[in-house]
């Protein structure tokens, strides 16, 4: 992918970038220190998503919700009604596992099923007072946990770090194709 004149990845390539021809990731030749800052980066993400969803599973599981419906229910609060398609994609999961998740969220009453208003065949889920009530709860105290986390870092600081994982989340996703309900990395 052809560097931008910001440094990053993206639609403006810089001065002297052949503009006809990207080369994937994979095809880019890896330096010894271009190896040893992957391996580094590597360690680093895994390290943060143990620590995450280990701090999840503990946050989340007094709410009588699992981790994955609480990332449900928050996408509900946030963007409102979807399809049950829509909702798989935006957390990449299969539609199956999806369907799963959503019918227990469904027998504890914090979504529910309605017709989709332009497809017969689709429905549309939709979080319930009692669902954003929920969900807006476990937003608030995972929030609370970030703060005391970042508290030790400078305004400064937390925002580079801000900006870093959403650079990389949005990097991340970019690479993953969960259309048609199957997420898979793309090569």
């Amino acid at each position: 992918y052809p560097r931008t004149v910001a440094g990053g990845f993206g639609s403006v390539p810089a001065a002297g970038v052949d503009r006809t021809r990207s080369r994937p990731a994979e095809t880019l030749r890896m330096t010894e220190a271009t190896a040893t800052e992957t391996e580094r980066l590597h360690r680093a993400i895994i390290d943060l998503i143990r620590v995450y969803q280990f701090r999840d599973r503990e946050a989340v599981c007094c709410y009588d919700v699992s981790v994955t419906q609480s990332h449900a229910l928050d996408c509900l609060l946030l963007r409102g009604a979807l399809t049950m398609n829509e909702l798989a994609e935006a957390l990449f999961l299969e539609k199956s596992t999806m369907s799963r998740i959503v019918d227990g969220l469904e027998e504890k009453e914090y979504v529910r099923r309605t017709k989709h208003p332009d497809d017969g065949r689709a429905v549309l889920l939709e979080i319930t007072a009692r669902g954003s009530r929920l969900a807006e709860k476990i937003a608030q105290d995972m929030k609370t946990q970030q703060a005391a986390i970042f508290a030790d870092f400078s305004a400064n600081e937390r925002r580079t770090i801000r900006q870093g994982i959403e650079r990389l989340a949005a990097a991340v996703a970019r690479r993953v194709d969960s259309s048609g309900g199957n997420s898979r990395w793309r090569r």
